[in-house]
C-alpha cells in the first residue's frame, strides 16, 4: 500500500522531491530503483513528470525574467498587427514558441537560453 497516501499534499510532494533525489544520487536505473525501493513504475514516472511540471512554474522556484525587445523582432503588416505562420513549435511544459523561418535566429536563441536556465 502506497504509504504516501495519509500525507497532506504538501508532505507527499516534499516526499517524492527527496525520491528523485534518492534515484538521481543513485547509479540504478529507474527499473532497478523502483524493484530496490518498492515502486510502481508508472507511480515512479507519474512524480517524475509532476514533479518536472511544477518545477517549472512554481511561483517562489526563483526563477527570473528576460527582456526581450519584439517590436525590433516583429514585421507590421498595413492593418499595425504582426503577421505571423507558425512553422514550427517548440513546447516546454504549459509554454509553446511558436516560430518561423522569418523568426531571427538571435531571439530563437535568446529565448531557447532562458528555457534553460530556467
Amino acid at each position: 500500500m502506497d504509504e504516501t497516501l495519509d500525507m497532506k499534499p504538501e508532505e507527499r510532494l516534499e516526499y517524492w522531491e527527496m525520491v528523485m533525489a534518492d534515484y538521481k544520487d543513485s547509479s540504478l536505473t529507474r527499473t532497478e530503483y523502483c524493484a530496490k525501493n518498492d515502486i510502481k513504475i508508472s507511480t515512479f514516472d507519474y512524480w517524475k513528470r509532476k514533479l518536472s511540471d511544477s518545477k517549472a512554474y512554481a511561483e517562489d522556484s526563483g526563477k527570473r525574467f528576460a527582456e526581450l525587445e519584439l517590436s525590433s523582432y516583429q514585421e507590421q503588416s498595413h492593418s499595425g498587427t504582426a503577421d505571423f505562420h507558425t512553422e514550427m513549435m517548440i513546447r516546454c511544459g504549459r509554454f509553446s514558441l511558436c516560430i518561423n523561418s522569418d523568426t531571427p535566429s538571435a531571439l530563437i536563441s535568446k529565448v531557447l537560453s532562458e528555457i534553460v536556465c530556467a
